[in-house]
């Protein structure tokens, strides 16, 4: 299914207009998704069955055996009353996060522009231009069963240059696109800026990475291992149960030098923009 398009209101052209975001590009909204109002049924009704089971243990285990004087049977039934409510707890805390991901997706809103974006939410708006973007943190999983896909979890972690982060976690393709939006235009707007840093010497921080005019570094505890250009035979992105990066060297036959999830990459779409052309021009 594909992510469904809005017109973007004209309060947030405003909004975008007096933030320097540029011109409009698109509007998104959630499509609605089973997943958690499955999820939010099941969890209810399993907490509607611990709270009967935690009644009956109360009534029946606890206090008739303490009235017929069975101290230890009465202390074993406040237990397994306890647990059962420990069991309770964590199907309330589940369902209430499948309550707020269903609101989200009801009233949620993002709104695309050739500068930035905004995250659109019932009285109040995220603002975020690409140039106010220090690093994002970025996973899209797509969910098999039996080799059938059934989904798509999209995650970014924004940091913002003004110390804001920003959070988009969902189970919808207008996550997944803005998602891909973000990382591409992120990557965009740092990659003349990092080619001239490259180009001048500097060495560039990709967390369990960093690159320079070297080569490719990685970091193993405190040793700095170091790929050059010319011995990099390749990365590819392979799924076994989480996305990872692989990394190759080359050799006699090729074979894994480093590996890493996108999530701990931050900028991940720019450190593999900027180790293909690395790789390429050297």
């Amino acid at each position: 299914m594909a992510a469904i398009q809005v017109p973007i209101p004209q309060e947030i052209q405003l909004l975008a207009l007096s933030n320097g975001l540029g011109q409009p590009v698109m509007g998104l909204r959630h499509e609605k998704t089973p997943y958690f109002l499955f999820g939010f049924i099941t969890m209810l009704l399993l907490s509607l069955i611990m709270t009967a089971f935690v009644v009956i243990i109360v009534i029946y285990g606890f206090i008739v055996k303490i009235s017929e004087g069975d101290a230890s049977q009465a202390i074993a039934a406040l237990w397994l009353a306890l647990i059962a409510a420990g069991v309770e707890a964590g199907c309330l805390y589940v369902m209430f996060g499948h309550w707020r991901k269903l609101r989200e997706i009801a009233t949620e809103r993002y709104y695309v522009f050739h500068d930035g974006f905004i995250i659109g939410q019932p009285g109040r708006c995220e603002v975020i231009a690409w140039r106010q973007v220090e690093a994002v943190y970025q996973l899209i999983t797509r969910i098999h069963v039996n080799v059938i896909p059934i989904g798509t979890w999209a995650r970014s972690r924004i940091h913002c240059t003004d110390g804001r982060k920003v959070m988009i976690y969902n189970r919808t393709q207008a996550a997944r696109l803005l998602t891909e939006i973000i990382g591409r235009r992120v990557a965009e707007t740092k990659l003349p800026q990092a080619l001239s840093a490259l180009n001048s010497g500097q060495t560039l921080d990709f967390g369990p990475f960093s690159l320079s005019i070297d080569g490719l570094r990685k970091r193993k505890g405190r040793a700095n291992t170091l790929l050059p250009w010319r011995e990099l035979g390749g990365v590819s992105v392979v799924s076994v149960n989480w996305p990872e990066v692989w990394i190759y060297r080359a050799d006699k036959r090729q074979r894994l030098w480093a590996r890493a999830r996108p999530l701990a990459i931050p900028n991940y779409t720019l450190f593999m923009t900027l180790v293909e052309r690395m790789a390429r021009v050297n």
